[in-house]
């Protein structure tokens, strides 16, 4: 999800819509797909969606994947949620393609392909625990 998504996420919520997925796991990145095989995705700066965690953690986000961290905010409502935050390498998007197994599912089609919301099944993908469930975080002293 990116922030296209995030807004409309919001939106959802607000005026009480059914959300059409499951947000179990929040991956910060936009692919670049062809022929419906994902070619290239890495993550996109997390900190920004930090305006959006207020209404996303407490749909059940247990996981969320990026780069940069994410702010005190997010991160004292991660600790409510038991969320952790897992940290990607930017610069390495054709790498973490061939973690992409399958694309189960595309949502919101009409945000464009790097805004919609992509389903995904993902296998070994290289990732580093940044906040923990303690709100422990590397990027905060």
């Amino acid at each position: 999800m990116r922030d296209l998504a995030h807004m409309r996420l919001k939106e959802y919520v607000k005026h009480g819509k059914k959300i059409p997925f499951s947000i179990n796991t929040v991956f910060h990145a936009g692919p670049i797909v062809k022929d419906r095989k994902i070619i290239a995705i890495g993550p996109t700066t997390s900190k920004r969606m930090d305006r959006f965690s207020d209404v996303l953690i407490p749909l059940g986000t247990r996981a969320i994947i990026g780069k940069g961290g994410m702010g005190e905010k997010t991160i004292s409502l991660m600790k409510k949620q038991s969320c952790v935050y897992f940290a990607m390498t930017g610069g390495c998007a054709a790498l973490f393609a061939k973690c992409i197994e399958e694309i189960s599912n595309i949502y919101w089609n009409d945000l464009g392909m790097v805004e919609s919301v992509w389903e995904l099944k993902v296998k070994k993908m290289p990732l580093t625990v940044a906040i923990d469930t303690k709100g422990n975080s590397l990027y905060i002293k």
